[in-house]
């Protein structure tokens, strides 16, 4: 699951994969705001994105054996961030689907910083859509 903050994918694998296991990114700042009492724009540091993305891997990785259908919802604006996904996850047997959320231009840009829940600043927002890789093997949600 791909897609800039925002922009819809938490409440699409809510809607349609409710019962699938989920990586993120996220979660890793999620859980360093509920060890600490606080929410996750009180802990969020774009320093700590490395170890985000790396314990979301390290998280994949221990599912792969244990889980039948598996979800990775990050932003990926460049394929080369999922590849990693993609290679393992087929290796290991899965049918691979890239989910990809739309996003039209500025205006869905604007749209989706104001609706997001993380606090991601606007320039950030813009140069995520700025570097997007749209991935011919993506499917629409």
């Amino acid at each position: 699951m791909r897609g800039l903050p925002g922009s819809g994918k938490s409440t699409h694998i809510q809607q349609h994969y409710p019962n699938h296991y989920v990586c993120s990114a996220d979660l890793f700042f999620e859980g360093l705001a509920d060890s600490q009492g606080t929410t996750y724009r009180d802990v969020f540091d774009p320093r700590l994105l490395p170890q985000a993305h790396a314990s979301c891997l390290r998280e994949f990785i221990l599912m792969l054996d244990g889980v039948n259908d598996l979800v990775v919802d990050n932003t990926c604006s460049q394929k080369w961030e999922y590849e990693n996904y993609i290679l393992l996850a087929a290796l290991a047997g899965y049918d691979v689907v890239i989910i990809e959320m739309p996003c039209r231009g500025f205006l869905d840009v604007k749209r989706y910083n104001e609706r997001g829940i993380h606090g991601v600043p606007m320039f950030a927002m813009e140069a995520m859509f700025e570097r997007w890789e749209h991935d011919a093997r993506a499917i629409g949600p």
